[in-house]
């Protein structure tokens, strides 16, 4: 991941807003100004995805500030914790009402990294999985010492 690079999924394909316009109001929504200092030039455009389930699109932002970047993390982590869910309508006014996600931008190596961290997390093998600056971590218990993980092997202790 380049620093300052975020994704939101979740927003439905036949969306009247331009994509910066998306990435204002989120940035409304989690309370960071777009006028703030070193904010950066970001560039955002819409990417078409699709699962096994639905397609929808996806909003790529780049060029961010890094600090900005990761503030708009902490703050929807915020909101995630609290059970405040951001909906699409929420940040347009002609979208369905249906959950967002802000993730940072990762490789596709670094993706299936996470989702098999994430996998051992759901079978309680480890308690805490999170990324910060394009880079993994975990932690087996609250109070274990917090791992990077770089490569598949580095799992492999938790097998």
């Amino acid at each position: 991941m380049k620093t300052g690079e975020l994704v939101v999924c979740g927003l439905p394909l036949h969306i009247k807003d331009t994509p910066g316009q998306v990435f204002e109001n989120i940035c409304v929504r989690l309370n960071i100004g777009a006028d703030a200092p070193n904010f950066g030039s970001p560039h955002t455009q819409f990417v078409k995805t699709a699962n096994k389930s639905r397609e929808e699109n996806m909003l790529q932002i780049s060029n961010l500030n890094p600090e900005v970047s990761t503030q708009l993390i902490l703050n929807y982590r915020k909101l995630m914790k609290e059970k405040k869910w951001i909906k699409a309508k929420d940040i347009s006014g002609s979208a369905e009402d249906k959950p967002i996600y802000i993730n940072e931008r990762l490789t596709q190596y670094f993706q299936l990294l996470a989702k098999k961290a994430r996998d051992l997390k759901r079978k309680k093998v480890i308690k805490f999985v999170w990324t910060k600056g394009g880079r993994l971590f975990v932690r087996k218990t609250e109070s274990s010492n917090v791992l990077r993980i770089k490569h598949e092997n580095d799992l492999a202790i938790f097998k």
